[in-house]
């Protein structure tokens, strides 16, 4: 890594390529790598199917539906991790914004969803 130098991480499944370029990022106070990948794989010309289509709708009890009645859910938390992000939600209602309890909090709530 450029200003880091070599840096360890752990291989999720198998490349299939060339790597073209990584982006690194952060999120709930774990560190990720994403690698763009050259599989030499041709984009095809059409749709295998061109004259249908399916609509999706986002919501909030089922995390999506498609307009064929498929129902494409999220695994789910646990009772207590709700619990736990309930009680994380009035902390940071209750914290001033810019503030590093607040940041510590919105880092303890990204660990739980």
């Amino acid at each position: 890594m450029p200003k880091l130098g070599w840096v360890r991480f752990r291989w999720s499944r198998p490349l299939g390529g060339e790597i073209r370029s990584a982006t690194v990022s952060r999120k709930g106070g774990r560190w990720f790598v994403s690698l763009l990948v050259n599989d030499q794989a041709a984009t095809p010309g059409q749709h295998a199917m061109p004259h249908t289509a399916v609509g999706i709708d986002r919501g909030v009890r089922t995390a999506v539906v498609t307009s064929d009645g498929d129902f494409y859910d999220r695994p789910f938390v646990t009772v207590g991790e709700i619990v736990r992000y309930r009680r994380l939600e009035q902390r940071l209602a209750r914290s001033k914004r810019g503030s590093a309890n607040r940041h510590k909090t919105i880092t303890a709530m990204g660990r739980i969803m």
